[in-house]
């Protein structure tokens, strides 16, 4: 059996890391994992799918717009796109990177757009 690592040696380790897998969960294909690799300044792999092969389309429902982090519908097709993800590294992770910035930003003026016609 292998022991649990801490949080801080996990997020130290993701730190250092430039591709993070992100596996889906049960219902959806978002976790935590996700944003954990993106605040980390990893490229983030995402599932297309839950666990129970649900929600298709879930990240452009959720996000709006083309990603730039890739979605994968089979693991089993990792080895086959990780050259190509390492060969453009760290151009990609540079976009991913710029591009969770803004769409924190715009997440940020959306709360306080909301807060405020609630307030109202």
């Amino acid at each position: 059996t292998q022991e649990a690592i801490n949080q801080k040696t996990y997020l130290t380790h993701l730190a250092q890391t430039k591709i993070a897998l992100c596996p889906s969960g049960v219902e959806t294909p978002d976790t935590f994992r996700l944003y954990e690799a993106l605040e980390a300044g990893c490229l983030p792999v995402v599932d297309a799918f839950s666990t129970k092969h649900q929600a298709p389309g879930f990240w452009h429902y959720l996000f709006g717009e083309e990603l730039p982090f890739p979605i994968v519908p089979y693991w089993s097709d990792l080895p086959q796109l990780m050259p190509e993800l390492l060969r453009d590294y760290p151009a990609n992770v540079n976009r991913v990177s710029a591009w969770w910035a803004l769409k924190k930003r715009q997440l940020y003026f959306k709360l306080i757009d909301d807060v405020g016609e609630l307030s109202r």
